[in-house]
């Protein structure tokens, strides 16, 4: 535990001498990092992850109530946008019943920008040594990003003090990383279900006035920042990629330099400075001022031509077969990274016109082409992975006698660990991909309200067999089949079922037999001679498993 030691000789004078210093100090921030992506829906050990997590958050808020607690969740609002990261609570006393709220909001969907997300909360918490981050995930980064570097830049920046993290995963490289990210910020690793010892971590710094070690505690000076981003066209328009600015104060001394269409500088001293940003051949100039503890930001918008960049990642030898699992770098020739893309293929648009490289890595493999971007166009690029392939076969079941196909079934197949779809199929019970990476792949099939996510692993030159049960009700249905009122039998009559998803399941010849179907709705398509006539009908999971029906042709 980090103990602030000084002697009591000090504290007087430091409090007579700097009175705003001790009074103004804030309570020690807990800033939690929330994995939301799509994996923490699944259980581990019987125990829902996300739900976990939420128990964790409730517990320490609770034990550690010296400290102002805020929340920053990745992966909660969209499925599979890159840099979906936000603060959803900002960090300020008494508001555990708020972070509580916003918890119970939360339904996992997206992906795991581990990296940038801890690149925001550097840039969210203020320079001290108060701050904690705890990360909670199950995941790896899977969208370009770099955890260890981020995790050391935000205790080198004096942003926190520790990183700590709790992991929701027993594979190996995921607990690594995990591990390794506590690791670069002095902190510690739990698992999900041991971390008594994580609250401990928590007890709050203490004065000691024994064994007395004086720190020459000399106050920070009063400092701002500047925000600057840049634009085409319109300001909130597409970003001006490759745009260069400087940052000169008043003697016309340049005191910092950046490449990137957006940027923030920090700690920079209260004064009015000029930001001089070029972007192609147009240079705007315009004054800012800067005041303590404020970030002043400025806008620019230029005129510029646009094109597009458009790739596609295949397997070597075969445009049938798609490289998935391929993160895309598109990095400016001044080396802003300007897109990363976590899917086979995609289009950039309104990219402006000058030099690029695209940078698609895949297993290991590395690959790079210059682009020039002209006016108007789009620069279309393809790429071949010598990859090792393998196939998945499945079948989809609602019993465990596998006896009965789950007809109706919406089955999704996605890349791990970055959750691209390569395989989607809702009209058949049964089939095998193309041919696929090697590597670990998510099975997720849907059916009646019923979810089954599983984990397969395609070896090269091989077909992994997986089959999904459902186990869900299902109720025999018997019917009779009338001419009219006076029950005659409708002799010859044909019967058909059909399934929510308007598929044809179950089919038969002769006035009365029987069907064993799930629980669901369904459509009774029946012919008999000339006459077409449809009934639709509900088998709930209360029904008892044989329901009679009888029908009539003409009434």
């Amino acid at each position: 535990m980090f103990k602030f030691k000084i002697t009591l000789l000090y504290l007087i004078s430091s409090f007579l001498l700097n009175p705003a210093i001790v009074s103004s100090q804030e309570s020690p921030i807990i800033m939690i990092v929330l994995d939301c992506s799509r994996s923490m829906q699944e259980d581990i050990y019987g125990k829902n992850k996300f739900q976990s997590s939420e128990k964790i958050i409730k517990e320490l808020l609770y034990r550690a109530k010296e400290y102002d607690f805020g929340l920053i969740t990745f992966g909660k609002n969209e499925p599979y946008k890159l840099d979906d990261i936000e603060l959803t609570v900002i960090p300020f006393p008494e508001n555990n019943s708020k972070i509580l709220a916003e918890l119970s909001k939360i339904r996992p969907k997206g992906l795991s920008p581990i990296g940038e997300s801890l690149v925001f909360a550097g840039k969210v918490l203020r320079k001290g040594l108060k701050n904690y981050l705890l990360l909670i995930s199950d995941g790896i980064e899977n969208c370009g990003g770099n955890p260890l570097l981020a995790a050391k830049n935000l205790v080198q920046s004096k942003k926190v003090m520790k990183i700590h993290t709790i992991g929701f995963d027993t594979t190996l490289s995921k607990t690594l990383l995990l591990k390794n990210i506590a690791e670069a910020g002095n902190g510690s690793y739990f698992y999900f279900d041991n971390y008594e010892d994580l609250f401990q971590s928590f007890k709050p710094p203490e004065l000691s006035f024994e064994n007395e070690e004086i720190i020459n505690f000399i106050p920070e000076k009063e400092l701002g920042n500047i925000s600057y981003k840049c634009f085409i066209e319109k300001d909130g328009g597409f970003p001006a990629y490759g745009s260069e600015i400087s940052i000169m104060d008043k003697g016309g001394n340049i005191i910092n330099k950046q490449f990137n269409w957006k940027g923030i500088i920090e700690d920079v001293t209260p004064d009015i400075y000029t930001i001089i940003t070029k972007h192609a051949d147009s240079l705007q100039k315009k004054e800012i001022t800067v005041f303590p503890n404020q970030t002043a930001y400025q806008s620019f918008v230029f005129k510029s031509e646009t094109g597009n960049i458009s790739y596609k990642n295949y397997i070597l030898g075969s445009r049938d077969n798609m490289a998935y699992g391929t993160i895309t770098k598109i990095i400016h020739i001044n080396g802003e990274t300007v897109y990363t893309g976590n899917k086979w293929e995609g289009t950039i648009e309104n990219l402006p016109v000058g030099q690029y490289k695209v940078h698609p890595q895949n297993s290991g493999i590395s690959l790079i082409e210059d682009v020039i971007v002209e006016k108007g166009k789009t620069a279309d690029i393809i790429f071949e992975f010598p990859l090792k392939t393998g196939l998945i076969s499945y079948q989809c079941f609602l019993d465990s006698a596998m006896q009965k196909p789950a007809y109706g079934i919406d089955l999704k197949i996605f890349k791990m660990p970055i959750d691209e779809i390569v395989h989607q199929d809702s009209t058949r019970w049964r089939g095998v991909t193309k041919q696929l990476p090697v590597g670990e792949y998510i099975v997720s099939g849907s059916l009646l309200g019923k979810v089954i996510n599983k984990k397969v692993r395609i070896s090269a030159n091989s077909t992994t067999f997986y089959d999904l049960i459902f186990n869900i009700k299902q109720v025999n249905l018997v019917y009779e089949c009338y001419r009219n009122l006076e029950n005659d039998p409708a002799n010859g009559a044909v019967i058909s079922i059909i399934d929510a998803g308007g598929n044809e399941i179950e089919k038969a010849v002769g006035w009365r037999g029987s069907f064993t179907l799930p629980v669901g709705y369904y459509d009774l398509n029946i012919s008999y001679q000339d006459i077409r006539k449809k009934q639709r009908i509900n088998l709930l999971p209360s029904m008892s498993d044989i329901v009679p029906i009888k029908i009539y042709i003409t009434e």
